[in-house]
């Protein structure tokens, strides 16, 4: 018998498995097969596969005689289970002074990876935080070199634990006409950090003329709850003159030649904001031929 048996093939597609590997035989690739006396066997040249191996096979026939005949089969080799990422379920970061946090990156993240095949390329969302201590669901990516990609999500708590920085000075303010004057927190704060704030409160805010020096502490609080203080001094300044109107009088000299006089006999009102100290004339005493201008002061506390 010289006649030789005859095989056909089909190229086939297989699939790899979670190992990355696959394994497959003749009924993969071989379509039939025929001989005049009978096949003694069939079998081909490549039986197991892994990632990346797509090749073309030899598919062999023999016969009871020993003849022999073969076709090609092109084997792709597909990957199409996704890789398996496992991220903390949580993570926890701390914003420094000036608000900002590390750059979160999937060092943070990631617990543990698993793939058949090969990794091509792990990634993370990105995230901005915002002023107040957060809560954000941070999603990680991995993708394999079949393009594969699973996910993971980690609950990313930010906490801002830094008080803001409030640096002051000191001021001075002035009472107006009732003796009062009102003073908010921009007379004292030179600056504050970072600009995440919440409030900003002083310790009063508003005086009169019974103080000339008061001990003011301003408050910063921030959206986080952290709050910061400094201590400044406010002096309390009068510097409105106080008033007083005069009249001219007549006075009469007695049998001594002499009169002597007071602030009553010239002053016809004076006030001031906050009190007044003293009120008095440049001359009290007058004697014959002696009419003249004089002066009537008043001096405030």
């Amino acid at each position: 018998d010289t006649l030789l048996p005859t095989i056909s093939c089909t190229d086939t597609t297989v699939y790899l498995d979670s190992m990355g590997s696959v394994t497959i035989d003749t009924s993969y690739v071989q379509t039939g097969f025929a001989d005049n006396c009978g096949v003694d066997s069939v079998w081909i040249t490549d039986t197991s596969f892994t990632c990346n191996s797509s090749r073309t096979i030899q598919v062999y026939v023999r016969d009871n005689s020993g003849n022999i005949d073969s076709c090609s089969s092109i084997i792709t080799v597909l990957d199409t289970i996704v890789p398996n990422v496992v991220t903390n379920d949580s993570v926890y970061v701390y914003k420094d002074i000036l608000g900002a946090i590390a750059t979160i990156d999937t060092s943070l993240l990631l617990d543990s990876i698993y793939e058949n095949c090969t990794i091509d390329s792990v990634w993370n969302d990105s995230y901005t935080p915002s002023c107040a201590s957060d809560t954000a669901m941070i999603k990680t990516f991995v993708r394999d070199n079949s393009g594969n990609i699973d996910s993971s999500v980690t609950v990313l708590i930010v906490l801002d634990t830094f008080p803001p920085v409030i640096v002051c000075h000191d001021s001075v303010v002035y009472l107006d006409a009732t003796g009062n004057v009102s003073y908010d927190t921009s007379y004292f704060v030179t600056s504050i950090t970072p600009l995440c704030l919440d409030s900003v409160w002083i310790s009063s805010t508003d005086t009169n003329c019974t103080t000339d020096t008061i001990a003011i502490t301003i408050y910063a609080r921030d959206v986080s709850g952290n709050v910061d203080s400094c201590e400044t001094t406010l002096a309390v300044l009068d510097t409105l003159l106080p008033t007083i109107s005069c009249t001219d009088t007549t006075v009469y000299l007695d049998s001594m030649g002499s009169v002597t006089i007071d602030t009553s006999y010239v002053q016809t009102g004076f006030a001031d904001n906050c009190g007044v100290d003293s009120v008095w004339i440049t001359d009290t005493s007058f004697t014959c031929n002696s009419s003249r201008t004089i002066q009537v002061y008043v001096r405030d506390n």
